[in-house]
């Protein structure tokens, strides 16, 4: 799931505004970290920015399927992304949790990978607080018990504004790892590194 909100079409390096931008390089990583998946392994791709209004907006690209059948629809929907608005991060984590857990396969690794380079940004943020107790609150309770569906959340907060403290606490609480590439040069090498948890 990658943050296509308008700070990441910005440059990824200060020193070369007009080199490759923060989305370029995420990009580029999701495409070649492909590569460490199975040709069985599902995989599908979402997107999440806000409207004009700054209300959610969730794309799902490729749905999730095999490997195998979806690997050149990935590729091609990662290239041709652009970003747009806003980050509406909270609901982008938990509307993908709730369809993860509902297509739920005690056989697999039910997770997602998240990118953002920033923080909750929606058309409400006065419920920002409230969002995200109920979110990190729900992913502990699925993640315990005998009728656990745990799908883990894991984060990878790219650029140094992400809100790398929420995104920790996101993936602790779905049993899952928080990742920071503060440096978007090394996402190429933190990509890999989460999907090697699969």
């Amino acid at each position: 799931m990658l943050d296509v909100s308008g700070s990441m079409g910005e440059p990824a390096r200060e020193s070369d505004p007009g080199g490759p931008t923060k989305l370029d390089l995420a990009k580029q990583a999701a495409i070649t970290a492909l590569d460490q998946f199975k040709g069985d392994d599902e995989v599908g791709l979402r997107t999440f920015t806000t409207d004009d209004e700054g209300k959610p907006v969730y794309a799902d690209l490729v749905p999730v399927a095999d490997l195998g059948a979806n690997a050149e629809k990935l590729r091609t929907e990662l290239r041709e992304l652009r970003p747009v608005n806003g980050t509406p991060l909270y609901g982008a984590a938990n509307q993908a949790f709730d369809e993860m857990e509902t297509n739920y396969d005690p056989a697999l690794i039910n997770a997602v990978i998240l990118l953002t380079d920033g923080r909750n940004e929606d058309n409400n943020p006065d419920d920002d607080d409230e969002q995200f107790a109920d979110l990190t609150a729900k992913l502990r309770s699925q993640s315990e018990g005998e009728s656990a569906k745990p799908v883990r959340v894991f984060t990878i907060a790219y650029g140094e504004d992400a809100s790398t403290g929420q995104l920790s606490a996101i993936a602790e609480a779905s049993n899952a790892a928080a990742y920071d590439s503060g440096d978007p040069d090394a996402i190429d090498r933190v990509f890999p590194a989460v999907v090697s948890n699969f």
